[in-house]
Parts: C-alpha cells; sequence; structure tokens
C-alpha cells in the first residue's frame, strides 16, 4: 500500500514524494525527527500505521503539516472487506486524493493569509456567494473579491473568481452584454500575469472565451489550467464542457466522467455536459438518464425534448415544449444556436433537427 500511494503522489505536478526506502528509514528513526525532516527539507509527513486486534486490524492515517505537526486530516479505514486487494486500491487512492487537496488547500491558505489574513478572509466570504449564484449574489461576491484585491492587489485566486463574476453574469442576463465577458478576459489574464503557474486565471481564461466564440484558445487555456491542477474536478468539467463546444464529445465524455470520479455527489452541470456530450454521439437515451438524474431538471428542458423527439416519443417532446414556452414564449432554435459556439456544422445541425422536431 506504501509503494501503491507513493507511485500515485509521483505522478502529481504539485508535490516531491520521497522515495518509499528514503521514507521507511526516516520512519524508523528513534531519535531527532525534526532534523531530519529539515535536512531533507520535508514539509509534510503522511503517517500510516495498523491498530486494533490482528484479526481485525485498522489503518490510521494522519497528514502532519510542519514544523509545528499541524495535523490537517486523519482518518481509520477497516480492512473488514471481502475483496481486501480492490479495497486497499480504494484506500491507497482516497488517501492520495484527500492528501494532496489538503496540503494544497494548507498552501494557499499559508500563501495569502500570512501576508494579508483580510484579503484573505473577504476572498473566502466572495467565494461562499459563488457557490449557487443569482445575480445579487454576484453583486455581493464582487464587492467581496474586491475588497481582497485592495488589501492585497496580486491575491490571484481573488482574481479569478471575480473573473467568474462576470461571465456568470452574462450567463445569467438575457441581454448578454459583450463587455462582461471582456471583463471576465481581463480579470483572467491579469491573474496569469501575476501567477503563470497557477490554474486559476487560465481556467477563467478558458470560459470567458469559450463564451466569446474562440474555442480553440478556450481548449488551449483549459488544457493549460487541467495540467497545473490535474485532480480539481471543477476545472477537469470546465475542459469537458469546452470539448462539447469543440465537438469532441467522445474526449469530453472522458473528462467528465473524470470529475465524476473525484466529486461522486455529481452537481447539475456535471450531468448536463455529460448529457450534451451524449447528445452529440446521438445517445438520446443516455441523454435523458442523465437529466433524470438532475436536482433541476427544468433547466435542461430542450435538450431532453429535443432527446425525445429523436427518439420518436412526440408526446413527451410537445409536454418539454410546453413547459419551457411558458416560461421562455420568445425562445426561437436558431437565435439560441447562434448564442451556441460550436467547432463543426454537424453539431449545430443535430441539435436544430432534434429542436424542430420536438415542435420549436
Amino acid at each position: 500500500m506504501i509503494e501503491d500511494i507513493t507511485l500515485g503522489f509521483s505522478a502529481l505536478h504539485s508535490l516531491r514524494v520521497i522515495a518509499p526506502y528514503s521514507a521507511a528509514q526516516i520512519g524508523r528513526q528513534s531519535g531527532d525527527q525534526t532534523t531530519l525532516f529539515e535536512r531533507y527539507d520535508i514539509n509534510y509527513v503522511l503517517e500510516s500505521r495498523l491498530i486494533g486486534p490482528r484479526e481485525d486490524p485498522t489503518l490510521f492515517t494522519q497528514l502532519i503539516s510542519l514544523p509545528g505537526s499541524k495535523i490537517l486530516w486523519a482518518k481509520h479505514f477497516s480492512f473488514a472487506k471481502p475483496d481486501l486487494a480492490r479495497y486497499k486500491r480504494e484506500i491507497s487512492q482516497e488517501v492520495v486524493r484527500i492528501s494532496v487537496a489538503k496540503v494544497e488547500h494548507h498552501e494557499l491558505a499559508r500563501i495569502y493569509f500570512e501576508p494579508s489574513p483580510v484579503a484573505y478572509h473577504r476572498y473566502l466570504v466572495g467565494l461562499q456567494y459563488l457557490d449557487h449564484p443569482s445575480l445579487l449574489k454576484l453583486t455581493r461576491a464582487r464587492k467581496e473579491l474586491k475588497a481582497a484585491l485592495r488589501h492585497s492587489a496580486n491575491f490571484v485566486p481573488a482574481l479569478g473568481s471575480l473573473a467568474r463574476t462576470y461571465s456568470k453574469e452574462w450567463q445569467l442576463t438575457p441581454r448578454r452584454e459583450h463587455q462582461l465577458l471582456k471583463s471576465a478576459e481581463d480579470f483572467a489574464e491579469r491573474a496569469i500575469s501575476v501567477r503563470n503557474d497557477l490554474s486559476d486565471g487560465y481556467r477563467e481564461l478558458g470560459v470567458a472565451k469559450l463564451f466569446l466564440g474562440s474555442i480553440d484558445s478556450s481548449v488551449e487555456a483549459l488544457e493549460i489550467a487541467e495540467t497545473l491542477s490535474p485532480h480539481n474536478a471543477d476545472i477537469i468539467a470546465d475542459h469537458a464542457d469546452t470539448l462539447v463546444h469543440f465537438s469532441r464529445p467522445g474526449l469530453a465524455l472522458e473528462k467528465i466522467q473524470r470529475a465524476m470520479d473525484l466529486n461522486p455527489v455529481n452537481p447539475d452541470v456535471y450531468l448536463w455536459i455529460a448529457a450534451r456530450a451524449n447528445y452529440a454521439l446521438n445517445q438520446f437515451q443516455t441523454v435523458l438518464d442523465y437529466i433524470g438524474r438532475m436536482i433541476d431538471p427544468r433547466q435542461a428542458d430542450g435538450l431532453a425534448a429535443a432527446s425525445w423527439a429523436m427518439l420518436g416519443n412526440q408526446d413527451e417532446a410537445r409536454a418539454l415544449v410546453r413547459r419551457v414556452r411558458e416560461n421562455n414564449p420568445a425562445f426561437d432554435v436558431d437565435e439560441w444556436l447562434s448564442l451556441v459556439p460550436v467547432k463543426e456544422r454537424w453539431h449545430n445541425d443535430l441539435y436544430r433537427e432534434g429542436l424542430k422536431k420536438a415542435g420549436f
């Protein structure tokens, strides 16, 4: 299991991991381990040991930050499983995933909290408003994020999140003002200019470029973002979304499945991306299956109507068309398609065919 976990860490870009042999030798030292940690420039220790009776042992694991021996995470894993080999792999994957997330969060907090606690606090408040965005909450989030930047002008996560407030506002407003996307693009590029080794700016640049219709640039930016943060489920989901628009639905499905594995209580937006990718692959029943798992499936009524129509079920399609018309009487297929950037013409034609068959 130690080898398995070490291999998992070694595949990452954000950590340097001590090889198992050296780690074992350091762990066996009975003297002053702190001196050894300093000598080898070790910032975090993942400690594991078996506890409990031999017939039913429990693996105790804890992640410790040095110096100061602050425990960032601890958990017990039971081995009372029939398929121990498979379960061992599951434990290894969870230990790697959680440890990396905790280290990255702790590093972010340390980097930004130590020089400016007020900026970091205002940033966290802004993030809470971004969790479930509405126009009112976006305004409040923007206020907090701008306050964070007044205290720390080069706070990259705040710059990235501020960019997201503008792209989200563009999505929520019917006017679709071009300047909102330009503001998102500007803040994203500013974040990249400050730190081009962090994913925040590239992610938001990719999202803004997509809505601006620059699909190639969007894919390029999100590829960089995912390379810099290979275990960030939301970045992978954004990358999958752009790949759908790039008319690469098969690759998009691979990406969104990985995001779902990392974020197993799937948000609606993940299911929406998976549904759209499957529509592009003519998997219309699978589209409906994903939409059926959404907490609020009404936001996908148009896609569901098109899928039912392509399956030949006009009754279900017409019922959904009526519901869409109730919420948006002015809905026009050609106008909507003009706002949805796609790389290949066949992709747009497939959307149009399903929507027209449904009765739009």
